[in-house]
């Protein structure tokens, strides 16, 4: 049976904050699945047997909107393939402050 994969097309997170994706799911294939991500991005992996993609959080930067472009595929254990996008935003951190004795 022909392989597809299905799941989440974005994670959104804050710099700072880790975050992980839902969980993709397969239907079809051969036999041992295998689950990549690509570009390589630091702070981003993905287990290979489940396909939780995590974020961590030092991913991004914490000055400005950082937005990357992935590709999540899963692989059989005779080579055919299925893959989806994933586009990962990590918000910037933004500063709290308090203004004390205004009058």
């Amino acid at each position: 049976p022909r392989l597809t994969l299905t799941g989440p097309s974005t994670v959104k997170t804050t710099y700072s904050r880790a975050e992980t994706s839902t969980a993709y799911t397969t239907s079809g294939g051969t036999g041992t699945l295998l689950f990549s991500i690509s570009p390589t991005t630091s702070g981003i992996t993905i287990e290979t047997a489940t396909g939780l993609v995590h974020v961590s959080a030092t991913a991004g930067s914490a000055s400005a909107l950082t937005t990357y472009i992935e590709t999540v595929t899963v692989t059989d254990s005779v080579g055919a393939t299925a893959s989806k996008t994933l586009t990962i935003t990590i918000n910037q951190v933004i500063n709290n402050f308090t203004i004390n004795n205004l009058i």
